[in-house]
């Protein structure tokens, strides 16, 4: 009043709790991002999706082999908790709104206008939040979505999140196709190796390393885990005496420009086994013109020496 006695007090209370909900999502982004990528980062994601969020269901589904009409999960979250992942059909799900369009939600009754979905069905689900994941040149990969057996009343904060993380997660899901491609790409050169009985090979002209595929292991007899460093001279060990000079003339004039390694040599493996072998090479340059490396292949040409041994004798 007038006398300067306190008659009454007005203040004001906000409700912070979406921003704060937001906030720890935001910073959980970063977290994982620090120690894993592809698969590992997007189970950590699942995880701490749901328990900020406060959410039942969290998953992460790529297109089931190039199939954009049924999706496999690659990682998904019950309770804050990873379980196994399923392969499903988007027809008659809310994540047919979703995979390769854009965000959809339904903060309520979503079981009641998608009837035909068992998984809403499993875990009684009510509200849903989907968003589609692309790779960096916008081709779609999948989806990142959320259920839960409650209405979401925070939609905006969910919806937020999740095309925030959608980023990440179409990067990891599109590094984790870039390597099970190069995966595949590895086994079908290991076996095209192990039934042509070839191998190949790459020699560094300034440090001497020398890098020998699988299959040029096997050729040698040789265990990659108990060999020693491998370099030129390791490799001519094995060449027999009379073939030695032959190899090393060959090499020579491939590297003064002349030709290229073409070259039918013996050796003998650290098993006392002799194979003849036929080696393939070219010579690496670099912008100026100087010889980096050496690149070939080599194949096992015991069995058909032996044929044409066989062969002359017979005459």
């Amino acid at each position: 009043d007038l006398s300067g006695r306190v008659e009454s007090v007005v203040s004001s209370v906000r409700d912070d709790t979406e921003r704060w909900r937001l906030r720890g999502a935001l910073d959980a982004i970063n977290l994982p991002g620090r120690s894993a990528t592809g698969e590992a980062y997007l189970r950590e994601l699942v995880v701490r999706l749901s328990q900020v969020l406060g959410l039942r269901y969290v998953m992460v589904g790529q297109f089931a082999d190039g199939d954009a009409g049924r999706v496999r999960t690659v990682a998904a979250a019950d309770r804050g908790a990873l379980v196994d992942n399923i392969d499903y059909d988007l027809a008659g799900t809310p994540c047919e709104n979703v995979a390769g369009k854009q965000t959809c939600w339904h903060p309520s009754g979503v079981q009641r206008l998608f009837p035909k979905d068992a998984m809403l069905a499993e875990i009684d689900a009510e509200g849903y939040v989907g968003t589609p994941l692309a790779d960096p040149s916008g081709k779609p990969l999948g989806l990142l979505a959320v259920l839960h057996d409650q209405p979401i009343t925070d939609i905006e904060t969910v919806k937020t999140v999740l095309e925030l993380f959608a980023v990440r997660a179409g990067a990891e899901l599109d590094r984790r196709s870039a390597e099970a491609t190069l995966q595949r790409v590895q086994h079908l050169l290991l076996t095209a190796e192990r039934v042509g009985k070839t191998g190949s090979y790459e020699w560094d002209l300034k440090t001497n390393a020398v890098q020998w595929s699988p299959g040029l292991y096997d050729l040698y007899g040789v265990d990659p885990r108990s060999a020693p460093e491998l370099t030129f001279e390791y490799a001519m060990s094995f060449v027999h005496p009379d073939d030695r000079a032959k190899i090393e003339g060959n090499v020579r004039e491939v590297l003064e420009g002349r030709g290229r390694v073409e070259i039918l040599y013996r050796i003998t493996r650290p098993d006392g086994a002799p194979r003849v072998l036929w080696g393939h090479g070219e010579l690496g340059r670099d912008a100026a013109g100087s010889p980096t490396h050496l690149i070939g292949t080599v194949r096992d040409w015991s069995e058909k020496t032996e044929a044409e041994t066989a062969l002359h004798a017979s005459e």
